[in-house]
């Protein structure tokens, strides 16, 4: 089990976040940049989704290939990026 655990999202560049659209099964969570769920415990076995969606900049150079983006979950020392 892994407790007090937190998740870590931020907002990658060229892009926002939708207003409303952050979910999680587990916590509370918090819109911002970053944003984050304050997950809480997690027992072995156990899963929790996260869903949030975020709008892409409409004025985008078309130069720009990929927008890259990473989580990550913490609790006590650790940490672990999302995939």
């Amino acid at each position: 089990p892994a407790h007090a655990v937190r998740f870590e999202d931020g907002i990658p560049s060229h892009a926002r976040l939708v207003s409303g659209s952050l979910w999680s099964s587990q916590g509370a969570v918090s819109e911002g940049d970053p944003i984050r769920v304050d997950v809480g415990d997690v027992g072995s076995g156990v899963s929790v989704e996260i869903r949030f969606r975020v709008r892409v900049d409409p004025a985008l150079d078309p130069s720009v290939g990929e927008i890259v983006n990473q989580g990550w979950f913490r609790w006590g020392t650790e940490a672990v990026a999302t995939d």
